[in-house]
């Protein structure tokens, strides 16, 4: 498996947070692990890295998104990314307790490359990185 310049993680769970940079950092999979506490802090950090000179660099490869969180869900967080002009497609993987079909069907139809169901896990991770070949 490839390492990613920058994985992005974005919760409103401080617990999760630190559960899910724990796990990856672990993994090695990433040089930079950012975090935003709801989709709006989300958005914002992806517009700026998007303009930025080094964007190739610095933008993130991966997006782990949760989807019920204040200010802006996850939902309309992944919406309002469409919307961006993007240096390239990040992997964007919806990182949520909810086992809800309906969530499952909207994250398939907002074309996610995947839906984990918390705690986040190693294994897990691996197994939906290796099936998209990142």
């Amino acid at each position: 498996m490839r390492k990613i310049n920058t994985v992005l993680v974005v919760d409103d769970d401080d617990a999760a947070l630190f559960i899910a940079k724990k796990v990856l950092g672990k993994m090695e999979l990433a040089e930079n692990i950012i975090t935003a506490k709801n989709g709006l802090e989300g958005f914002q950090l992806i517009k700026n890295a998007s303009t930025a000179p080094d964007s190739a660099e610095t933008f993130p490869g991966l997006i782990l998104i949760d989807l019920k969180m204040p200010v802006m869900n996850g939902f309309k967080l992944i919406e309002a990314m469409g919307g961006l002009s993007l240096p390239f497609k990040p992997v964007v993987v919806v990182l949520t307790s909810s086992q809800n079909t309906i969530d499952m069907e909207k994250a398939r139809n907002l074309k996610t490359d995947g839906y984990l169901v918390k705690p986040i896990k190693q294994e897990s991770i691996e197994q939906l990185l290796g099936e998209l070949m990142v």
